[in-house]
């Protein structure tokens, strides 16, 4: 009996000192870039040589964001394709660094990509600009280079918009 007592002291004494002590809970970031997934609908156009237009299509890239600097992308692209050949010319994931200035973030991609109808792995690496009009909404552009496994080289090109959660 006595041993409910000791305990049921101990509990609303530690309940006491608890309440006295601020509880800080982690806030949030808050503003233009405290998103931490995008959507990002895009159209593309590839060539070999910078300057000329070979191909256009269109893609999605998904983006994680750790923190408004960092976030990994997925994406996946679709040019004029053979009626015998795969719907998605090109899957990749890229690593993206953007440095916001108010509503204006220049980025930065480095990644690698897989071509599954010529079966070719590609490494890109290029830049962009990012422009936010709200919160939730914004749009990207961006191009880089696309060095493959065969010893070919690409510029891919995207224009789309970002939209934020």
């Amino acid at each position: 009996m006595k041993i409910k007592y000791i305990l049921l002291a101990m509990l609303m004494v530690n309940v006491g000192w608890a309440a006295d002590k601020p509880v800080e809970l982690k806030q949030k970031e808050k503003g233009l870039w405290a998103t931490e997934f995008e959507i990002n609908p895009f159209v593309a156009y590839r060539s070999e040589k910078l300057g000329r237009f070979d191909d256009m299509g269109a893609g999605l890239a998904a983006q994680y964001n750790f923190n408004k600097y960092v976030g990994i992308q997925a994406e996946a692209e679709s040019f004029n394709n053979p009626a015998d050949g795969p719907l998605v010319e090109r899957v990749g994931t890229s690593f993206v660094a953007k440095y916001p200035i108010k509503r204006f973030a220049p980025l930065f991609l480095i990644g690698a990509g897989y071509n599954p109808h010529s079966k070719a792995w590609d490494y890109a690496s290029g830049g962009g600009v990012m422009f936010k009009f709200s919160r939730n909404f914004g749009a990207v552009v961006d191009t880089r280079i696309l060095l493959n496994n065969e010893g070919g080289r690409e510029h891919l090109s995207r224009f789309g918009m970002s939209l934020s959660f």
